[in-house]
C-alpha cells in the first residue's frame, strides 16, 4: 500500500486545513492587538502623504506572523509524511486496517503496535523515542477563589528532548484514566527502548560535519583542533564578560583617582587581563598537543568509531581503553574512574562530573541529556565492564 492510498493522507490533509483556520484566526487577532500601537505610525505616514507606507508595514508584519503560525505545522506534515513514506507497504496496509476498527482514546489518539498517533496534530511517535509523558490540567482562579479546570495537556518529552504538548479533548476522562494510561505507556515505551542498543543512536551528523572529506588521520586532528578553536571562543567571551563587568564595577574610581591616574590604572588592568589571556590560551594549545600525542596510540578500531562519527550522547567516544570528550579536547582512562554523578542540566545539556582515583575532578558538558538519563544504566553498564 501506498501512503496516499491510506487513511493516514486524508489525516494530514484534514490537519492541515485545521492548522489553516487555527492560524488565520490567531493571525487576525494578534494583527488587531498590533494595530493600537501601530497607529502613531499610521498618522504620522498620513501627515507626510505616504500612508501607503504603513499599510505596507501592517501586510508586511501579517504575512510575518501568519508565516510563523504555519511554520510548526508544515514541519509536522513534512515529518509525518516521511515516516509514512518510509513505512514498508505491508507494515503500512496493516496499520491502515487496524486503523479501520480503532476508536481513539480520549477523542484525540490512537494506540498502534510501535506508534502513538495524534491525527489532528500530524505526531506519529514512536514508543522507543518516548522519554517521559505526564499530564497537566491548567487551571483559572474566578474571583480569586475558585479554581476551574480549563482542559486536559499531555507533556511527551522524546529521548531526544524534543517536546510536545497535546490538547486532549476529553479532559474529564483523561483526568479519570489519564494516570493509568501514561502508566501502561510508560511501560510499552520502555519495553521498546528495553530492545535498542544505545550504541546505535549515536550522533553521526555533529561529527561528519568536521571530518568530511579526510582520512582517519586527519579526522582526530580536526577534531581536535576543532576543540582548541571552541576552548579559545569561550576564554575571548568568558574575558569580555567579565571585563565589561569589572569596568562597571571601577568606573566610579575615576572620580576618585582623577583621569590621568585612572587611565594608568585601566591600562595595568588591561595588561594583566591580556597576560591571562595569553596563558589560557597556551594552556588549551598544550592540552590539543597532549590529546593529539594520546590519540596516536588509538587502535585501528578506535579510529574507525572516530571516522564513522559514533559520538554517544553527542558527546564522546567510548574507545577501546578510554573516553574521548572530543569538544573538550580531554579523555578519561577507564582504569581512573572512580565516580561519575550529574551535577547540573539546563534544557537538554548538563554538567558530567567525573571522579578520578587520583582525587581530581573531570567536568564535561553532556548535550543530550534526556537520552543519556534514558540509556545511563546501560551505558553504566558497559563502562563497569571496561573497567574492569
Amino acid at each position: 500500500m501506498e501512503f496516499n492510498e491510506s487513511r493516514f493522507c486524508a489525516d494530514v490533509g484534514r490537519a492541515v486545513r485545521l492548522y489553516i483556520f487555527k492560524s488565520v484566526g490567531s493571525t487576525a487577532f494578534i494583527a488587531f492587538l498590533f494595530s493600537f500601537p501601530m497607529l502613531p505610525v499610521y498618522i504620522f505616514f498620513k501627515m507626510n502623504g505616504i500612508i501607503w507606507v504603513s499599510h505596507i508595514i501592517f501586510a508586511a508584519l501579517t504575512a510575518l506572523i501568519f508565516y510563523k503560525e504555519m511554520r510548526r505545522p508544515l514541519k509536522r506534515k513534512e515529518k509525518i509524511m516521511r515516516q509514512f513514506c518510509g513505512m514498508d507497504g505491508e507494515k503500512l496496509s496493516a496499520m491502515d486496517k487496524k486503523y479501520d476498527v480503532m476508536a481513539p482514546e480520549f477523542n484525540t489518539l490512537f494506540l498502534f503496535d510501535e506508534y502513538i498517533y495524534f491525527p489532528d496534530d500530524m505526531l506519529l511517535i514512536p514508543y522507543s523515542e518516548i522519554a517521559d509523558a505526564q499530564a497537566e490540567f491548567p487551571r483559572i482562579k474566578l474571583f480569586r477563589f475558585f479554581r476551574v479546570t480549563t482542559g486536559a495537556i499531555m507533556n511527551i518529552r522524546c529521548v531526544n528532548g524534543t517536546k510536545y504538548s497535546v490538547n486532549i479533548r476529553d479532559s474529564s476522562g483523561f483526568r479519570d484514566y489519564g494516570a493509568s494510561f501514561l502508566q501502561a505507556l510508560e511501560t510499552m515505551s520502555y519495553a521498546a527502548r528495553r530492545d535498542i542498543d544505545y550504541k546505535d543512536l549515536a550522533d553521526k551528523n555533529a561529527v561528519l560535519k568536521i571530518t568530511a572529506n579526510c582520512s582517519r588521520g586527519e579526522a582526530v586532528s580536526r577534531l581536535c583542533g576543532k576543540a582548541f578553536r571552541l576552548d579559545i571562543a569561550k576564554i575571548i567571551f568568558a574575558d569580555i564578560i567579565i571585563m565589561l563587568a569589572y569596568w562597571w564595577l571601577t568606573a566610579s574610581l575615576e572620580f576618585e583617582l582623577g583621569e590621568t591616574r585612572y587611565a594608568s590604572f585601566m591600562a595595568v588592568s588591561a595588561a594583566v587581563d591580556a597576560a591571562a589571556v595569553i596563558v589560557l590560551i597556551l594552556r588549551a594549545g598544550a592540552k590539543r598537543e597532549k590529546m593529539l600525542h594520546r590519540t596516536e596510540k588509538f587502535s585501528i578500531t578506535d579510529l574507525e568509531t572516530i571516522e564513522q562519527g559514533r559520538a554517544l550522547f553527542g558527546t564522546f567516544f567510548m574507545l577501546d581503553d578510554c573516553l574521548w570528550f572530543f569538544l573538550e579536547n580531554v579523555s578519561v582512562d577507564y582504569g581512573d574512574i572512580a565516580d561519575m554523578t550529574v551535577s547540573c542540566y539546563i534544557s537538554n545539556l548538563a554538567l558530567l562530573e567525573i571522579s578520578l582515583k587520583s582525587k581530581k575532578t573531570v567536568r564535561v558538558l553532556i548535550r543530550k541529556w534526556f537520552e543519556y538519563m534514558t540509556y545511563h544504566e546501560s551505558f553504566l553498564n558497559d563502562l563497569k565492564n571496561k573497567r574492569k
